[in-house]
């Protein structure tokens, strides 16, 4: 899908270093508002387990959405206690 000058799509193994980088540039610490880093590994496999979506801007990542099993979040520290507060409705909800 395109709207306007961006293409939304699902991701790839190809986008990961796209997402990766626009993660890094949006930590705290640079004035961003993110408040986990996942790890390339975590990345690949979120890509392999459900979809991820990309938005893309002449050809580089400019955003992006994650879907995931609750047990791919197990050790992100947010999520978690996110799902302490709240643990969904059902055991198959994911994030």
């Amino acid at each position: 899908m395109a709207i306007d000058d961006h293409e939304i799509t699902q991701a790839a193994a190809d986008d990961i270093d796209g997402i990766l980088d626009l993660q890094e540039r949006n930590q705290p610490e640079r004035g961003g508002t993110l408040s986990a880093r996942l790890p390339r590994e975590w990345l690949e496999a979120a890509v392999a387990d459900m979809p991820v979506i990309v938005a893309r801007k002449e050809g580089q990542v400019a955003g992006y959405l994650i879907s995931a099993s609750r047990e791919a979040y197990a050790g992100v520290p947010l999520v978690t206690a996110m799902l302490r507060a709240y643990p969904g409705a059902t055991s198959d909800a994911y994030v």
